[in-house]
């Protein structure tokens, strides 16, 4: 019976001391969950330096809200934009186009004058302005922002994107009907214009605004060269040279190189929002920090039905990188980027950062918050990269046509070579980026062929190839099967465009 008491005694003792672990463990992870984060960096602010530093009489802002306010409203906004993006000359619905565009002629005269101007001036915030929200007959849609002070970065919008983007299209018709009717001047205008827009849509150092001014850069240079394919000796030399300047001002320029600011704010801004800060540069997570995180939704669809405790805060934090592990990983990945996208693309090695990310988020710490954050916040910005050589390439092509063009002009025949175009029309003969080597030129009966050997690095001829132009490292294309499946075994053909034969 002693015996018995004894054991008990025993186990009523282990209990209590497995009772006092518990709550002493409990009170710790309390303790560690604990802090506030401190919004130290209005990143947000930092993302609108250059916006803010316009004055005001150099602002084209206020010039595009005018004209957004004289095209259609909703959804006959919708209608004109659809039939402005997929009219072309000769298609069923180009007349119909013209016709529409015609009736905006004050329209176009107000983005060519916003274009001119030295800055967009448009601030980014959390809210669309109620002022653009009015001009698209949207006012009643208005909402004043009540969020925090700073904002995230991830709340902040960026209207003048979708805006340009219409611009560019309306521009693009107008430039297109311009050659029908033998008007250089306008279609100079417009190319000019559409260069205005390019440059102005980087004003914040955010990968979408780079990647709209691309297509911008895309959208002109296509324009020119189905002008100078259908509409031979429309444009003079000084449009030509003209055209010229601005496609190289505004889409090749030592300002078009990726510039990954505004990602890498967007996850110091997290950071600082999730962690505490020791002053030093340190920190833990926090509870605080989780609850605020988790109404953004960034990672999942929904909130996480169990609010996060000081408890749960403190025990992620056992397992978790602290913030200056997690920020060093961030701006590591973000200087690697750039650095791979400030190579020459036939230099780079094989790009590995897309995989790591995925590797790790599928064999990460799951508990680990830094790396659920990176492998789950991240883009895939290695597609950005290789876009971007895209585009540039795509301008670069249409650029060499001009001084194509320019030569034919000045001596009645097309060059024999491109170096003949050397120095006078261009600085250099583009360079094809899967070998470094120039872009090859081919004189036709029907006049010149421009094209690159594309990812398969074996000159074809100009015979275009599909996905020619997809890019893959060359240990990925050494041996292509012979039905070709991914369509990459032949050329990319810059110009004519393969359906304008």
């Amino acid at each position: 019976m002693a015996r018995k008491r004894s054991i008990g005694r025993a186990l009523l003792k282990a209990a209590a001391v497995l009772v006092v672990l518990v709550l002493m463990a409990g009170i710790w992870l309390w303790w560690l969950g604990g802090g506030m984060p401190q919004v130290k960096v209005d990143y947000a602010a930092e993302l609108n330096k250059a916006a803010l530093a316009v004055p005001e009489e150099d602002r084209a802002w206020p010039i595009y809200i005018e004209a957004v306010s004289k095209l259609p409203k909703l959804k006959e906004r919708a209608a004109f934009d659809d039939l402005i993006s997929s009219a072309a000359p000769g298609g069923e619905r180009w007349t119909e186009a013209v016709r529409a565009l015609d009736e905006y002629a004050e329209v176009v005269a107000l983005i060519r004058e916003g274009a001119a101007k030295a800055a967009a001036g448009v601030i980014a915030e959390p809210e669309v302005s109620k002022d653009i929200l009015e001009a698209e007959g949207r006012g009643d849609e208005y909402e004043p922002y009540t969020g925090p002070n700073p904002a995230w970065v991830v709340d902040v919008v960026l209207p003048q994107l979708s805006e340009f983007r219409s611009m560019t299209r309306i521009l693009r018709v107008d430039a297109l009907h311009a050659a029908e009717v033998g008007d250089g001047d306008r279609i100079t205008a417009d190319i000019e214009a559409m260069a205005g827009l390019g440059r102005q849509a980087r004003e914040q150092p955010i990968l979408i605004n780079a990647l709209v001014a691309q297509a911008i850069g895309v959208a002109a240079a296509q324009a020119t060269e189905r002008i100078i394919h259908d509409n031979a000796d429309v444009l003079g030399e000084a449009q030509l040279a003209r055209i010229d300047h601005a496609l190289m001002s505004a889409f090749t320029g030592p300002g078009t190189t990726l510039d990954l600011t505004g990602e890498r704010y967007f996850f110091l801004d997290v950071i600082q929002r999730l962690y505490s800060d020791d002053g030093q540069g340190n920190g833990r997570i926090t509870a605080k920090g989780l609850e605020d995180f988790n109404t953004k939704n960034l990672v999942f669809d929904q909130k996480p039905a169990m609010p996060h405790s000081r408890v749960l805060a403190g025990f992620m934090s056992l397992f978790s990188m602290d913030r200056a592990a997690l920020t060093a990983m961030v701006n590591g990945f973000y200087d690697e980027l750039e650095a791979y996208a400030a190579r020459s693309p036939w230099a780079r090695g094989p790009d590995t950062f897309d995989v790591r990310i995925e590797t790790m988020h599928a064999n990460g710490n799951p508990l680990d918050m830094g790396e659920r954050l990176v492998s789950l916040l991240m883009p895939a910005l290695s597609s950005a990269v290789h876009r971007t050589d895209e585009s540039r390439t795509e301008v670069e092509a249409a650029r060499l046509l001009i001084a194509l063009d320019r030569f034919r002009l000045a001596h009645g025949t097309w060059p024999a070579s491109p170096d003949e175009l050397v120095p006078t029309l261009i600085d250099h003969v583009p360079l094809d980026p899967f070998t470094g080597d120039p872009l090859k030129y081919m004189l036709t009966d029907a006049g010149p062929v421009i094209y690159s050997v594309g990812v398969d690095r074996e000159d074809d001829g100009g015979r275009p190839s599909a996905h020619a132009n997809r890019w893959r490292p060359v240990d990925q294309v050494q041996s292509i099967p012979a039905d070709d499946p991914d369509g990459i075994g032949g050329d990319w053909v810059l110009y004519p465009a393969p359906d304008d034969g």
